[in-house]
């Protein structure tokens, strides 16, 4: 009887330490499963706007601290996905038949905990590849992709009209527009019309630019953003434009190039900035007023006429300021009329001028009076400082005349006088 008792005494007490044992462990919140998460270090695309039916190729980094095994899984909010690689970190994804955003994510876990990373892909519509008529395009709330591999061509006798807002991406390096017969850009302040490179992080010189060549060739361009090609826009050969509030910016070469004699352009209220060049004007008509010539990594505008009889160049109420080289190169014979312009902090590192004459045959005086030379201490002597003429080198026949000056900017600089201001 004594056994038997100490038998059930010995369940119970077994029985009561298990209760006590699980009561503890479940009520001490510090008994946890240690893990690291997984951390997704790098999602990339090939590109980051595709035309309809598109693909691009995504891959991705991750690494786990523990050392855990990995698994990846892909997600997209439309489209589909293909050739999946063997551990999942890189995939294809092919757009839907619609142009808009959408969003793919990749989850990558450790089998306890996952992270999260999502890129965005602009879907597209495609760009015509040819016209054979007159043509409109408009803005549908959507962004052209030019596929072509070498330019669009407008030939002679067509115009082709790009409505407010209208946002093109030029895929090749060697595409573009070569305009023969008109090109009519109705961009707005609102709504500009922008031309540029298809790539996620655009450089200098991914596409040709716009080019006008010919006698009937016409640009009428009202509110038009030109980026990242190699010069912003070309006039040659006889052909004529308008550019009105435009902006051409970081361009490989120069900004806005007019050539040959019987070319003729006109720009008001456009912003030339951080190209090579700002401005090349050879032998043509150029009238340029109340436009900013900024930040150009060589000289803001250079002139090279063999005939000032022939052409005509004017430059008035501009702000022409901070570009590397010099603000005006003036070679040949050239000889515009620089007038009520601002022209200051050029060529400060470069022992640079604001108007210089270079490799200079011509006898007639550059007239730049009335112009502000910046805010400087000694007018009288700064000024001169500022300008290399005939006074420089008696081996050039002509003196830049810059008496009387301003005391004061004539036209808005934006955020004062050194201000990075588009």
């Amino acid at each position: 009887m004594k056994n038997r008792n100490s038998f059930f005494i010995n369940i119970f007490l077994f029985f009561s330490t298990l209760l006590i044992l699980l009561f503890a462990v479940g009520c001490d919140q510090s008994v946890k499963i240690s893990n690291s998460p997984p951390s997704i270090n790098s999602l990339e695309t090939s590109a980051c706007h595709i035309v309809k039916g598109g693909t691009v190729h995504l891959q991705a980094t991750a690494d786990d601290d523990d050392g855990d095994a990995l698994s990846y899984s892909w997600k997209a909010t439309g489209g589909s996905f293909s050739n999946k690689s063997d551990n999942g970190a890189q995939i294809d994804w092919t757009s839907p038949g619609q142009p808009g955003t959408f969003v793919i994510t990749l989850s990558v876990t450790d089998q306890i905990d996952v992270a999260n990373k999502s890129i965005s892909i602009e879907v597209c519509e495609k760009f015509p590849t040819s016209m054979s008529r007159d043509t409109t395009i408009v803005y549908e709330g959507y962004d052209y992709i030019l596929t072509n591999s070498s330019k669009f061509v407008v030939q002679a006798g067509l115009t082709l009209t790009l409505g407010p807002g209208v946002k093109v991406l030029v895929n090749s390096e060697f595409g573009g527009f070569d305009v023969y017969g008109t090109l009519i850009v109705n961009g707005t302040k609102e709504s500009p019309v922008r031309i540029s490179a298809n790539a996620c992080t655009p450089v200098e010189g991914l596409w040709e630019g716009i080019g006008f060549s010919g006698s009937p060739a016409r640009g009428e361009l009202r509110h038009l953003e030109v980026s990242f090609a190699t010069n912003g826009i070309f006039f040659e050969k006889r052909s004529a434009g308008t550019l009105l509030d435009c902006a051409i910016f970081n361009n490989d070469g120069t900004g806005l190039v007019v050539t040959d004699q019987g070319s003729s352009v006109e720009i008001r209220g456009c912003k030339i900035w951080d190209n090579f060049k700002g401005v090349y004007v050879r032998n043509a008509d150029l009238a340029a007023s109340n436009s900013t010539i900024r930040y150009n990594a060589s000289n803001g505008v250079e002139i090279n006429v063999t005939d000032p009889s022939l052409v005509s160049v004017t430059i008035d109420s501009c702000v022409v300021a901070n570009n590397e080289e010099n603000g005006f190169l003036l070679t040949n014979s050239a000889c515009p009329s620089i007038h009520r312009c601002s022209i200051f902090s050029n060529g400060l590192d470069t022992n640079g001028y604001a108007v210089k004459l270079s490799s200079y045959n011509g006898t007639e005086d550059i007239h730049a009076e009335n112009n502000f030379w910046g805010l400087l201490e000694n007018p009288e002597t700064d000024i001169p400082a500022t300008i290399y003429d005939k006074a420089d080198d008696a081996a050039i026949g002509a003196f830049v005349v810059y008496e009387p000056w301003l005391t004061s900017p004539p036209v808005s600089l934006g955020l004062g006088l050194n201000g990075r201001v588009r």
